[in-house]
């Protein structure tokens, strides 16, 4: 397949698979509880299990993939080892448990604001519809924010500017419960947000690929993955236990903790830089 095709359809099926396995569970958080008579906990403590899969899953896929190339493990994975040095290099610098603190906290605010906003925003007075378009902007700003954060990145840095993302998102999760009664303010705080829905995706490998190379790139970013998952797993039950009316301070507070810390990270964004442009 040529490379064109193989870059289109990539991109395809994961727009779809994002669509059909992530976006579309919050809308449907609240009849699954009522269809099934189970709690909003119980219906997310499901999902949790899926994403624990999944962190169970990263190093070994990480490692294949050092080995063997992505394209068989992406197959693969849509159809249902030594590390070496580089990685023992990562392991021993405190910037990359610096940012990995970051990144976690980071993924642990964005799914469960990703999971419950629709429930949120219901529990807020706003009909079904109009929580499932308002929280429909994360999706779609999602890819604003990547276009943005790019450009950005090629003058700024892109640890920079992640750090600001992330803080204008901790801005817009923060505000949101004080004007979430109207559904234009609503709109303006899930905007901020949403900003930085994906921006993690494309900071993330530019980054741990500028800072510790190519080289065992995969076990390295499966390494960080981990935690990450587990996050993104743990973090909507525990969300939905505290509340769905008082969950999204701690969000704010994890957006805010990751920006601080990507903040003071900054100083080697050089060379991030470098191989963000050379790509």
């Amino acid at each position: 397949m040529r490379p064109r095709r193989l870059v289109a359809t990539l991109a395809v099926t994961q727009t779809v698979g994002y669509g059909v396995l992530f976006y579309a569970f919050p809308v449907l958080l609240t009849p699954i509880a009522e269809n099934l008579h189970a709690s909003t906990a119980a219906v997310t403590g499901a999902a949790t299990v899926s994403i624990l899969v999944a962190a169970a899953a990263a190093i070994p896929v990480g490692r294949w993939l050092d080995r063997h190339g992505g394209r068989a493990a992406m197959t693969a994975g849509s159809v249902p080892g030594a590390a070496g040095m580089p990685v023992r290099e990562a392991l021993r610098d405190i910037r990359f448990w610096v940012l990995t603190v970051a990144f976690v906290a980071h993924a642990a605010a964005v799914s469960a604001v990703g999971v419950l906003l629709v429930a949120y925003l219901r529990h807020a007075g706003h009909s079904a519809t109009a929580a499932a378009t308002i929280s429909g902007l994360l999706g779609v700003l999602s890819v604003t924010g990547r276009l943005a954060t790019t450009g950005l990145a090629r003058r700024h840095g892109m640890t920079a500017v992640t750090a600001v993302v992330f803080a204008v998102q901790a801005a817009g999760v923060a505000v949101l419960p004080h004007v979430s009664g109207s559904i234009a303010w609503a709109a303006v705080c899930i905007t901020a947000f949403g900003l930085g829905f994906g921006v993690a995706t494309i900071a993330r490998p530019a980054i741990l690929a500028g800072r510790y190379g190519t080289h065992r790139y995969a076990t390295i970013a499966a390494t960080m993955a981990v935690p990450m998952t587990l996050a993104k797993a743990g973090a909507p039950l525990a969300a939905a236990g505290l509340g769905i009316g008082r969950f999204l301070s701690w969000a704010a507070v994890a957006c805010l903790l990751a920006a601080a810390l990507l903040w003071t990270n900054r100083v080697d964004t050089a060379k991030v830089t470098q191989y963000f442009l050379s790509q």
